[in-house]
């Protein structure tokens, strides 16, 4: 039909029944993930409509869904008698009159519409936050995740100078993203085209539904070239390279979380004050797996550290087995302890109880990040989402509580993913240091952390209050 035409010549995928409902197929079912894989509905409003056994079926999934305040009434010979009649519910909707003296008025009407939803609307289609993409991949500690975190925070820099070298870069993202799925979900992908690909993943397997399809077949059957002429400056470009990214991440990121092992659903954190001894012997059999090892403190030592100061470990614990599975270490320092690390020769194992502070008074500390360590066995889990939100929320416990406030924070990153966590969550690097690590330092008196998690904007927002209250002695 024509107007169908139209659309998918502006660059709309389009869910016609006629051509989607197959001989044998349930109709009703077929009809549901339809309106379900939507970012719109186009209610065409005809006098057969008001005939039909469907349209009352289609109505109520419509207006049940999420999407139902992204509903477009196209009144087609049809009089507001009639509706008023039936379906009076549908004149709330502001609707167009279909313009059989000028169809390309009434096309161009619809065309704008679907086009306002699509761009606009920041529940169904979120808008891509590279530092929150980023963040999330990183949940994920595997080859493909890190590639992906990689080329989206490029991909970033690149739109601000070249759109068609962005859009390569996008299609880089999406070809990496189904090249990963393709491994774990088809057999034979390898002789596969990418499009073959995506047709495949969308009826096997991978939880892909139409819509994210259409976007990765924006992104990896169009042409730079293509996609630059064909939309012109009314529809923005980078918006719509975006909204595409967002997609493919959001399916993504979740499909990692639903695929990961079945231990997430049994990590615990463990409170201040209650790791045991034995904890710590777990904690150093994960060091010895993930970190240099000049850079291990033994168990006993590490255990000093917290009988001195039950708040310097966060420990996240396998219910299934009792163990410690990763643990995030924060001691308040000395100043002259501080000034040492930043000279860039100091390693943890050398670290004593002399230059620990406790949390015993109201004052400002210094933080030092001395580790963050998770099995290697448990990367593929929210493991470090629970340890990075349970420290957070400790922070403003103390602060809140307490009136313990941090100033400086510093820690070293020996490992490319300690590297990529702190320039995640804003941290500096400012210097490489004489034991092969990189320093980096930051404050949250004045804050220069970025925090995007709920937790971490509620401690950044209370910091910059009290912020505001001791600006006088910074």
């Amino acid at each position: 039909m024509p107007l169908v035409e139209q659309l998918e010549e502006n660059g709309f995928a389009v869910w016609l029944d006629q051509k989607e409902v197959a001989y044998g197929e349930n109709i009703f079912t077929r009809v549901n993930d339809g309106i379900q894989n939507s970012f719109s509905v186009l209610l065409i409003l005809t006098p057969t409509f008001f005939e039909s056994f469907w349209t009352p079926l289609e109505l109520g999934i419509s207006f049940s869904h999420p999407i139902s305040n992204h509903i477009i009434p196209l009144i087609v010979n049809v009089s507001r008698d009639d509706i008023q009649k039936k379906f009076p519910w549908i004149l709330t909707i502001k609707y167009i009159v279909y313009d059989f003296d000028n169809t390309n008025k009434t096309i161009a009407q619809i065309i704008e519409a679907i086009t306002r939803i699509k761009f606009k609307s920041k529940h169904e289609l979120p808008e891509l936050i590279y530092r929150d993409a980023v963040r999330r991949l990183h949940n994920f500690d595997i080859p493909a995740s890190n590639k992906v975190s990689i080329l989206v925070t490029e991909y970033d820099q690149i739109a601000k100078i070249n759109m068609q070298a962005a859009f390569y870069q996008a299609s880089q993202i999406a070809k990496t993203i189904v090249d990963y799925l393709s491994e774990k979900n088809l057999a034979n992908y390898i002789n596969c085209d990418y499009n073959q690909k995506i047709y495949k993943l969308l009826h096997q397997s991978a939880g892909l539904n139409n819509n994210v399809y259409e976007h990765l077949r924006l992104l990896l059957s169009t042409t730079p070239e293509n996609l630059l002429t064909t939309f012109t400056s009314d529809v923005s470009k980078k918006k719509l390279v975006d909204m595409s990214l967002a997609h493919i991440l959001d399916w993504y990121t979740t499909y990692l979380s639903t695929s990961i092992s079945a231990n997430e659903e049994c990590l615990v954190i463990v409170k201040p004050g209650t790791l045991s001894r034995e904890d710590f012997d777990d904690m150093h059999e994960i060091d010895t797996l993930v970190l240099r090892s000049d850079l291990i403190a033994s168990a006993n030592i590490a255990f000093a550290w917290y009988e001195y100061n039950a708040y310097s470990h966060i420990a996240i614990r396998s219910q299934a087995t009792r163990k410690v599975v990763g643990y995030i270490t924060l001691f308040p320092i000395t100043e002259d302890l501080f000034q040492q690390i930043k000279k860039g020769d100091f390693k943890d194992n050398d670290l004593s109880t002399a230059n620990i502070r406790r949390y015993d008074m109201p004052d400002f500390y210094i933080l030092y990040i001395a580790c963050v360590a998770i099995h290697p066995k448990y990367h593929n889990t929210k493991a470090f989402s629970f340890l990075y939100r349970a420290a957070i929320q400790m922070l403003l416990d103390l602060a809140v509580e307490r009136e313990v406030y941090i100033t400086e924070i510093i820690t070293e990153a020996s490992t490319l993913q300690g590297e990529k966590l702190c320039k995640i969550v804003g941290l500096q690097k400012t210097l490489e240091t004489n034991i092969d690590t990189s320093l980096y330092q930051g404050t949250l008196l004045p804050p220069s952390l970025r925090l995007k998690s709920l937790a971490g904007s509620k401690l950044i927002n209370f910091y910059q209050e009290k912020y505001k209250e001791f600006k006088l002695l910074f």
